[in-house]
C-alpha cells in the first residue's frame, strides 16, 4: 500500500461525510449495525482531525440517534474536541435544534462560541 493510497483513504470530503452520516441511521436488518458502527468510527476520526462536517454529523447524532451506543460515543468524542472551530460548529447545531443535552455538554466545556 503506497503513501498516496493511505492519504486518499484518510481524507473526508463533504460527500463522504454525508454518506457516513446517512449510514449512522441505517435500518438495514443484517448490515445496519455494521454500517452504523463503521460510520461512527470514521466520523469520530474525521471530527478529531477537525472536520467541521463530521463534528456537525456527530452532534446531530448525539441529539437525534435512537441508538444508545451512538449517542454515548458521539458524546465522548464531542466532549474531548477542542478549539474554536469545533465549538462554533457545536453552538451552531445547538442553535438549530435547541437540544438540552447538547447545551449541557457545551456548558461542561465552559466556553462560548468564538465571535469570528
Amino acid at each position: 500500500m503506497n503513501a498516496s493510497h493511505v492519504r486518499r483513504r484518510n481524507t473526508f470530503s463533504s460527500r463522504r461525510i454525508s454518506i457516513l452520516k446517512s449510514q449512522l441511521y441505517s435500518k438495514l436488518i443484517f448490515f445496519g449495525r455494521f454500517f452504523r458502527h463503521r460510520a461512527l468510527r470514521l466520523l469520530t476520526i474525521a471530527a478529531q482531525s477537525g472536520n467541521s462536517h463530521a463534528i456537525e454529523a456527530l452532534a446531530e447524532a448525539f441529539c437525534q440517534s435512537q441508538h444508545l451506543r451512538i449517542v454515548a460515543s458521539a458524546q465522548q468524542t464531542l466532549i474531548h474536541l477542542e478549539g474554536p472551530k469545533a465549538l462554533n460548529v457545536l453552538w451552531a447545531v445547538w442553535a438549530t435544534n435547541r437540544y438540552p443535552p447538547l447545551l449541557e455538554l457545551l456548558r461542561q466545556k465552559n466556553k462560548p462560541a468564538d465571535p469570528d
